[in-house]
């Protein structure tokens, strides 16, 4: 199966790095990168780590994240992909990730990765990503999945304690959501869903893709086989003002409660 990566990057670009060093995938997928440089300073966006072919397109004003996502979706669909990943550059992929996350997306149209965040240690990430991926029923003590969790934010850190300490729990199941950060469309679903609304620059657009999806029928599976480690916008904190860099925020606010009521 063809597999696009789409991985939009603006600076930061000791993360961008660490992303690419941590795809490993191995097995008959065909994997290709599609790397969106969003206006980055010169010398940030780095390919040294890309162990898959990859192609390059660079905007020379930072659009956000919308438009990035659009371009390397046409870019991965005329080459031929069957399943599209849209992934931040600031995450680490855990074992088998890409390959089992578009399995699943290549049979029911959409998926998304278990995620743990801004935590823990590169070591504790990667134990509980092989567990995952290869003792799916090995359970962990209590205080075991703590050590393994150490760091990680409280967002997420209930379900996955939970998937450690009881193997019965990691089950893919069709939760019908996904964040930005990372997520698997297959052609297919693209067909029925399009593509994402540009009007959201940085915001909402996943939300707005989501009620979209629901619209079409489509739940996206959480895969709970494997893993990917977020550290948490870290091109976004790194723009002039953050989160309200250029007001984006509060006019995706009000394009949203336009288009949804």
């Amino acid at each position: 199966m063809r597999i696009g990566v789409v991985i939009p990057v603006h600076n930061q670009g000791e993360y961008f790095d660490r992303c690419l060093a941590s795809m490993r995938e191995s097995g008959d997928d065909d994997v290709r990168l599609y790397v969106i440089d969003a206006a980055s300073r010169p010398g940030e966006v780095r390919m040294d780590h890309a162990v898959f072919p990859y192609r390059l397109h660079r905007y020379d004003v930072n659009p956000g994240v919308t438009k990035p996502w659009n371009k390397g979706l046409e870019m991965a669909l005329s080459d031929g992909a069957e399943v599209v990943c849209i992934a931040n550059s600031d995450i680490l992929w855990g074992v088998e990730t890409i390959a089992r996350c578009a399995a699943e997306a290549a049979e029911h149209l959409a998926a998304f990765p278990l995620t743990v965040e801004s935590g823990p240690a590169p070591a504790g990430f990667d134990r509980m990503a092989r567990l995952l991926a290869y003792q799916p029923d090995v359970a962990l003590t209590a205080q075991e999945a703590e050590l393994h969790l150490q760091g990680a934010t409280p967002r997420n850190r209930s379900i996955l304690l939970e998937l450690l300490v009881d193997p019965t729990k990691r089950v893919n199941a069709p939760t019908g959501g996904f964040a930005g950060w990372c997520f698997f469309l297959s052609a297919r679903c693209m067909e029925r869903a399009g593509v994402f609304d540009e009007q959201f620059v940085l915001w909402y657009q996943d939300n707005d893709y989501l009620r979209r999806l629901a619209s079409a029928g489509i739940r996206p599976v959480e895969c709970r086989n494997c893993l990917i480690h977020h550290f948490e916008s870290k091109s976004i904190l790194g723009l002039e003002d953050g989160f309200d860099h250029q007001g984006w925020r509060e006019r995706d606010a009000e394009r949203w409660k336009a288009k949804w009521k």
